[in-house]
């Protein structure tokens, strides 16, 4: 696998949507938020990254990379359907439509106590539903590539 050192940061405060009281919104009003993304994985229409938080504000992955043009797997609030790659297997279709919420996991999650101080530090493995996915995404990056 190909490690991209390509990386994106996202600096765009985020606030309440002006028109959807459910959503959040990039907005010149709203609180600081800082995105730090790095690419991992490129396929023909879905990519891996890794984003990395300055700041912890509601929802402030999917807004920020909504804002930027890109939609999670999964995502109906801020993405749009799906996007199924041209001439892809039947198999990719059929997890992309069935993958019924975001494509999103916290592998490592460090917070600070807020009375305290004391930080705190948890890891999570990759649930076997998003190991999936990203299986069958490789196999038709690696299928459409061999009979190109």
């Amino acid at each position: 696998m190909k490690i991209y050192k390509l990386f994106l940061t996202i600096n765009q405060p985020i606030g309440r949507h002006r028109h959807d009281r459910l959503k959040m919104a990039v907005t010149p009003s709203g609180k600081t938020a800082i995105t730090h993304l790095r690419i991992l994985e490129k396929h023909r229409m879905h990519t891996l990254v890794e984003a990395n938080l300055e700041s912890g504000r509601t929802h402030q992955i999917r807004v920020h990379l909504s804002w930027r043009g890109y939609s999670i797997v999964g995502d109906t609030l801020y993405g749009n359907r799906n996007r199924i790659p041209p001439a892809s297997s039947e198999k990719l279709i059929a997890c992309l439509q069935g993958f019924h919420r975001q494509a999103l996991h916290a592998q490592h999650l460090t917070l600070t106590h807020p009375s305290t101080g004391d930080e705190k530090s948890w890891d999570c493995g990759l649930p076997e539903d998003f190991a999936q996915l990203l299986s069958i995404i490789r196999d038709d990056s690696h299928n459409s590539a061999a009979g190109a």
